[in-house]
């Protein structure tokens, strides 16, 4: 299918009548990538920056990786297992967010940190070596594993 004839394609040009007829209609409220911020054991959903956005968020390393005493978040994702009509979604190259504080985090640029996780990942682990390097890993789905200096 092309992108063209996709693009004005209704609903029935896509699916049978009788697949629609019989298809589980949910609701989604949120579905934006966020953290609960716990205030006082009350749970407050809060949406990550627009570059969090992108893609989906499969795995997460939460981490001071700036040194400041605060948590940064580091996610990857991507997801390759759509089907035909939709594509893959696949435009994440994996995002460090620096904790700038009050639940406000900071997009670093690919080219700032040096990650490059652009593959169907679904795993990330943070290794600290006796040697004092740490090392990202990240799992990716029916490809190799990536592994990052962390600087």
């Amino acid at each position: 299918m092309r992108n063209t004839t996709y693009a004005y394609a209704i609903l029935e040009d896509l699916f049978p009548r009788d697949e629609l007829n019989s298809a589980l209609i949910g609701t989604a409220n949120m579905l934006g990538s966020a953290y609960f911020e716990n205030q006082g054991g009350k749970f407050t959903a809060k949406v990550l920056p627009n570059a969090a956005q992108i893609s989906p968020a499969q795995a997460f390393v939460a981490a001071d990786f700036n040194a400041d005493g605060k948590t940064d978040l580091l996610l990857v994702g991507n997801d390759y297992g759509q089907q035909i009509e939709t594509g893959p979604i696949d435009s994440g190259n994996g995002l460090l967010l620096i904790n700038a504080g009050k639940g406000n985090f900071s997009p670093q640029a690919a080219c700032q940190t040096g990650l490059w996780a652009n593959l169907d990942a679904r795993s990330a682990k943070l290794l600290n070596l006796k040697s004092g390097i740490k090392l990202l890993l990240v799992g990716n789905n029916n490809a190799r594993m990536q592994v990052f200096e962390v600087k």
